[in-house]
């Protein structure tokens, strides 16, 4: 794993800078100092950290008592991550400052994006629930613009960090 340690992500963060793209470091929440190993990738010249990628887990099928997920694991994706999205988020905003995050885990709905934004977010993105439902990201653009006007908020980046105080 690349983001395993803060030496790890800046080493491959700065060998990626040689393909002439922007860098964006999708980062593990399965590390020692998540902070540490964002600052590092942000430091080797990531333009932005993707918070967070998926949590190793199993499950076992327990009428044939074999694990179900390819060679035994995967990753654990979807709603259940979404807390330890946010707290992801929220430790390397309060660590990091306002550096350009990009939050995953667990958004299904504008709530979860919301939630991701005050969190530290600078945007956000979705994954498993748009593999459920093509239109769940448009559901939940629409879900958010409603949200906002609802709740008196004119832009979205108002939302940024705002639950750090």
């Amino acid at each position: 794993m690349f983001s395993a340690s803060p030496d790890s992500a800046a080493a491959t963060t700065a060998v990626s800078l040689g393909c002439g793209r922007a860098v964006w470091a999708k980062l593990s929440p399965a590390v020692a100092d998540l902070p540490a190993v964002a600052g590092a990738a942000f430091g080797a010249g990531a333009e932005a950290v993707t918070l967070v990628n998926t949590m190793p887990a199993m499950v076992i099928d327990i009428d044939s008592r074999r694990p179900v997920l390819g060679a035994g694991g995967g990753g654990l994706s979807g709603a259940p991550l979404h807390p330890i999205a946010v707290r992801a988020v929220w430790d390397c905003r309060e660590v990091l400052g306002p550096v350009p995050i990009v939050a995953s885990g667990g958004v299904a709905t504008a709530e979860d994006a919301v939630e991701m934004l005050l969190a530290g977010a600078s945007a956000v993105q979705v994954g498993t629930a748009s593999f459920r439902d093509p239109r769940s990201i448009s559901k939940i653009l629409r879900d958010l613009r409603k949200w906002c006007d609802r709740h008196g908020v004119a832009r979205v980046s108002e939302l940024t960090g705002a639950a750090h105080g």
